[in-house]
C-alpha cells in the first residue's frame, strides 16, 4: 500500500485521511530519494484527483520537493520575497552581513539555502560561511552545500559537515589516479561528521576513459556512506562543434550498474536518460516550453548582494541588466518583465514547465479548493 503525504510532510494511508489532516507520522525526508513519488492535485471537498504528474524529479529538487514550490503558486504579485523557496548563494561576499540583510526581508517560505563552495575561498571566508550556516540552522532552514571542491582544510571541513543537510559534491574525472586517494580521505571526514539525516551525493561527468572504474568506485563510496553516485553529462563547450558518440558497450555497462546498484540500502548509482553522446546539447526554448519564469522568484541565485533569475551566461555577464532585486529590498520590475519572454535558453526548464502545468490546473479549478498531495509507492 502506498502513502499519501501532505504539504507539511505528514504521511497518511489514503487521500481521504490526508485531506482530514489527522497527523500521525512524519515523512523521513530522505525517503523521497528511494521511493517512487508522483504529485496529485486533489479537490479538497470531494477528494477527486484533478491532475496527476509523474515526473517530479525528486533528486533534482532535494532536499525539498515539488510540494514546497506548489505552496508559492498562490502569490499573484509580479515579485514577492515571501515566494522564495530556495536561495542559491553563488558568490559569497565576505564584506556583506548576510544575516542582518536577509533578516529584514519577508522570507516566510524560505526552506532551503544552497551555498557554493569553491577553491577561491580563504579560510576566513569559509569561517564566515559557517556562521551563516548556523544562522540558517537555528531558523530551521535546510542547508545544501554545493562543493566544487572538497580540498579545503580538514578542521573547516568538519565544521561544515556538522551543519549540512545535503551534500552535492563534484568529483573530477580522477578515478584510478593518486588524486582520488586524497578525495576519498576528504570524503571520509564528511562521512564521519555528518548528521544522521544528511544525504551525500557525488556527481561526476561521463568520461569514456573512466568506465572501467565505476563499479569499484561505487563499492568504495558504499563504505563511506555515500547515498548517491550520479553520473551526469557536461554541457557542450561553446566552441565545440562535435558531440562525440559513446560506444554501445559503455552505455550497456552504465545501464547494468544502474540496475545492480538501485537500492536504498547502499550507494545508489544513477545516470541520465541519454548517454549516447558525451555532452548535453545547448538547449533552445521553443513553443512547447513555458514562457513564464517561476524559478526566478522561487529559487533565485544570490550573487554578492543581488538576486539573479538564473546563472546562464548572458545573465552572469550582465548583472545590472538582469538582476531581480537586491538585499535592500529594491525590486527591479523592468528586468523582471523580460524573464521568460526574451530568453532564448533556460537553466530551469523543468521547474518552469511543471509549475506552469500546475498553475494551469489551478486556474481551471477553484484555487482555494485544491490540495497538493504526494503519493509514494510502497
Amino acid at each position: 500500500m502506498g502513502k499519501f503525504i501532505d504539504t507539511n510532510y505528514y504521511c497518511y494511508n489514503s487521500i481521504s485521511e490526508c485531506l482530514k489532516h489527522k497527523r500521525v507520522s512524519k515523512l523521513e525526508h530522505r525517503q523521497l530519494l528511494s521511493q517512487k513519488t508522483r504529485l496529485l492535485i486533489v479537490n479538497k471537498s470531494s477528494g477527486e484527483v484533478l491532475k496527476t504528474i509523474n515526473d517530479i524529479q525528486a533528486l533534482y529538487l532535494y532536499p525539498l520537493s515539488i510540494l514546497d514550490y506548489c505552496k508559492s503558486l498562490f502569490k499573484k504579485r509580479l515579485f514577492d520575497f515571501s515566494s522564495m523557496t530556495t536561495i542559491n548563494i553563488i558568490n559569497f561576499d565576505s564584506s556583506i552581513n548576510y544575516m542582518d540583510r536577509l533578516s529584514n526581508l519577508d522570507l516566510k517560505r524560505l526552506s532551503n539555502v544552497e551555498i557554493e563552495i569553491n577553491e577561491k575561498f580563504s579560510n576566513n571566508e569559509l569561517n564566515q560561511i559557517i556562521e551563516l550556516m548556523s544562522y540558517f540552522s537555528i531558523n530551521k532552514i535546510k542547508i545544501t552545500l554545493f562543493f566544487k571542491t572538497i580540498n579545503i582544510p580538514d578542521e573547516i571541513l568538519v565544521r561544515l559537515s556538522l551543519l549540512c543537510d545535503f551534500y552535492k559534491i563534484m568529483m573530477p574525472n580522477i578515478l584510478n589516479t593518486p588524486e582520488f586517494n586524497e578525495f576519498k580521505r576528504k570524503l571520509e571526514i564528511i562521512s564521519s561528521n555528518k548528521k544522521d539525516t544528511s544525504v551525500i551525493l557525488i556527481k561526476s561527468y561521463l568520461s569514456i576513459n573512466q568506465n572501467d572504474y565505476y563499479e569499484e568506485t561505487i563499492n568504495i563510496f558504499e563504505q563511506l556512506n555515500v547515498d548517491i553516485f550520479q553520473l551526469s553529462k557536461e554541457l557542450i563547450p561553446i566552441n565545440e562543434k562535435n558531440n562525440p558518440s559513446v560506444e554501445q558497450n559503455i552505455q550497456d555497462h552504465i545501464r547494468y550498474l544502474e540496475k545492480k546498484y538501485n537500492n536504498s540500502l547502499g550507494t545508489r548509482f544513477v545516470s541520465v536518460k541519454d548517454i549516447s553522446t558525451l555532452y548535453y546539447p545547448r538547449f533552445e526554448l521553443d513553443e512547447r516550453n513555458s514562457r513564464k519564469c517561476y524559478a526566478c522568484i522561487m529559487k533565485p541565485y544570490l550573487y554578492k548582494d543581488k538576486f539573479l533569475p538564473c546563472r546562464v551566461n548572458k545573465v552572469v555577464t550582465d548583472i545590472e541588466g538582469w538582476y531581480i532585486a537586491n538585499l535592500d529590498n529594491n525590486i527591479n520590475e523592468n528586468n523582471i518583465l523580460k524573464y521568460g519572454v526574451t530568453c532564448d535558453d533556460c537553466a530551469s526548464i523543468f521547474e518552469n514547465d511543471i509549475l506552469n502545468e500546475i498553475e494551469t490546473t489551478l486556474e481551471k479549478h477553484k484555487e482555494n479548493n485544491v490540495e497538493f498531495i504526494l503519493e509514494m509507492e510502497g
